[in-house]
């Protein structure tokens, strides 16, 4: 008998009722999770049809399960899904509709759509859940003759949600009449209430700001739904509209009611606080920084937003810059640099001989670059060491590569005549970690250097120079570099250079990216064919939709279930 697990393409029957038999057996989770993909590399309908029947197992981790097998079988489970969805028990459609919700595509949306009449709510909730994760806006019209039609607290609250995640707007009257006149108790109602606050950030307009001041008089609003409703509203809207009374009562209620360990509304809460120049939060900054520093991005975003802040006071800088925090450090000294920000001269001087090679860094440029924190004495000591000549004693004396790296970005700034004469003299005799350096270091140049140099360091020995090269063009997205990357295709040999080429070209609105994608789709490296596809996900030309249909036809399941995904995203979107 040939085995599925070597043809996913064939169905056995028996074969697959001994997996699934196998996987109701299994006692340890790894077995269980290889079953689970087993059985969901077999595309098949009827495979869909034997794997719903465990919704109507008493073990609860079995029928979960059963959802992500469905879910894995993709279109496949669509006719079984929408014949569940006339079940007599209401937990069975539920189950269904679980399934669909994370099965993209049009087809999904309108199978919902069916189940928008179910007889009970939880079920009409999860339709909901549905139609807004898929964010299928046609179903706007339906969703508003429920409102007007339903009593239902439930179904209510599940239809704000969705508007919500529709993007539904100019509504807000019309919902808070049926809220108003609804019959229902006081705690439903406000149950409503908080719902609606929450999502009035997205379906909302500024007038609705002074709405939600004025709700907190008759209702109990979570602080959370609160400062995530106002949130929302002051960074979608225009600030400058709003009067100085209205301001000055939402600074109290931020100063009340705003949490920072509240993860859901951190960013857009302090978005908002920034927007209307509220620097209290920065009391709060180093436990801010503390909590979320792992988060990807967090520091960087957290930089931007206080950056946009029109004064800073120098108090909460002084206080930073004696932070045990190192990213706090170096984010304020930025922040000084940047801002031109005066004030700070004894905390700037005390880091001067920080150990931190990062932060020292950015002390030697403040002190070298700003009036105002110029020191003769500091600046003698630190030219004679960053100058061309003390340059060339200092890496002999540097104990880190970071160091030196630093001394090579101040000496360009101070003289970039020098710092080329310097690296042109030097350069085949530096490390591989000052080459990755230099190419950050020249990436601010002029045109005409930076394409002169990295001409040469396209040809660099060192797969970690050539790959940071590559990115370096990828963020200067104009001919010269798209010439660059285009050569760089052809001549690389590493294979992680080449996914990093694609990954790159398709930031270039080109057609002349086509000819080399084209060329990649046939490489027999499967994680090149992998980011091709990821390449043209974002390119909605009719060759880059033709590219992703050959694809369907790969050897590999992986790449044809990646190419399938993109084109349904890409159909989706049109």
């Amino acid at each position: 008998m040939c085995s599925m697990d070597s043809d996913p393409h064939l169905f056995d029957e028996q074969e697959l009722k001994s997996l699934i038999n196998d996987l109701l057996t299994a006692t340890e989770r790894h077995q269980q999770e290889k079953l689970v993909q087993k059985i969901g590399r077999i595309k098949d309908e009827r495979t869909a049809e034997s794997v719903a029947k465990l919704f109507y197992s008493d073990d609860i981790y079995i029928r979960n399960i059963a959802i992500e097998l469905l879910i894995l079988l993709d279109e496949k489970a669509l006719p079984v899904l929408k014949e569940k969805l006339s079940d007599t028990d209401r937990n069975i459609r539920k189950y269904a509709l679980d399934a669909l919700k994370h099965i993209k595509g049009t087809k999904s949306c309108k199978i919902a759509l069916e189940a928008l009449n179910d007889r009970d709510e939880n079920v009409v909730e999860a339709a909901l859940e549905v139609i807004a994760e898929h964010k299928f806006i046609k179903a706007q019209d339906r969703l508003w003759k429920i409102l007007e039609k339903t009593k239902s607290v439930w179904i209510i609250n599940a239809l704000l949600n969705t508007f919500a995640c529709l993007d539904v707007k100019n509504c807000p009257g019309v919902i808070e009449g049926k809220i108003t006149s609804l019959d229902a108790t006081q705690i439903e109602k406000n149950i409503l209430i908080n719902t609606y606050v929450r999502t009035l950030g997205s379906i909302g307009s500024q007038d609705d700001i002074d709405a939600i001041i004025n709700y907190t008089n008759d209702f109990k609003i979570d602080a959370s739904n609160l400062i995530f409703g106002l949130s929302n509203q002051i960074v979608n809207n225009d600030a400058v509209r709003l009067s100085e009374e209205t301001i000055e009562k939402l600074e109290m209620i931020f100063k009340e009611h705003w949490n920072y360990r509240d993860s859901s509304q951190i960013l857009v809460s302090m978005s908002a606080m920034v927007k209307l120049n509220m620097d209290f939060f920065l009391c709060d900054i180093e436990e801010i920084v503390w909590l979320y520093k792992g988060e990807e991005f967090f520091i960087e975003g957290l930089y931007d937003l206080i950056q946009k802040l029109d004064i800073i006071p120098t108090s909460y800088i002084n206080k930073m810059l004696k932070s045990q925090e190192p990213e706090l450090v170096e984010m304020f000294l930025k922040l000084i640099y940047t801002k031109r920000i005066a004030g700070c001269n004894l905390s700037i001087e005390g880091l001067c001989n920080s150990d931190n090679p990062d932060i020292s860094g950015l002390v030697i440029r403040i002190i070298s670059d700003l009036d105002s924190y110029k020191n003769i004495v500091l600046h003698k000591r630190l030219s004679n060491n960053y100058d061309e000549a003390g340059l060339a004693s200092f890496e002999n004396t540097a104990t880190t590569e970071s160091q030196l790296i630093e001394a090579l970005e101040v000496l360009f700034k101070k003289d970039p005549a020098a710092g080329w004469h310097y690296i042109n003299s030097r350069i085949d005799s530096m490390s591989e970690g000052i080459r990755v350096g230099l190419v950050d270091i020249i990436s601010c140049a002029g045109d005409d250097d930076f394409y002169s140099f990295v001409t040469t360091m396209i040809n660099d020995p060192s797969q970690l120079v050539r790959k940071k090269t590559i990115k370096v063009l990828g963020s200067k997205i104009n001919g010269r570099s798209l010439a660059l990357l285009k050569k760089m295709y052809n001549d690389e040999s590493d294979s992680v250079n080449r996914r990093e080429i694609i990954s790159n070209l398709c930031k270039f609105n080109s057609d002349d990216i086509l000819g080399i994608i084209n060329d990649a789709a046939s490489s027999s490296d499967i994680l090149i064919r992998l980011a091709v596809i990821k390449a043209l996900s974002s390119n909605k030309s009719s060759k880059a939709v033709d590219v992703l249909d050959r694809l369907l036809s790969d050897t590999v399941e992986e790449v044809v279930e990646a190419a399938r995904e993109a084109l349904r995203e890409e159909r989706c979107l049109n």
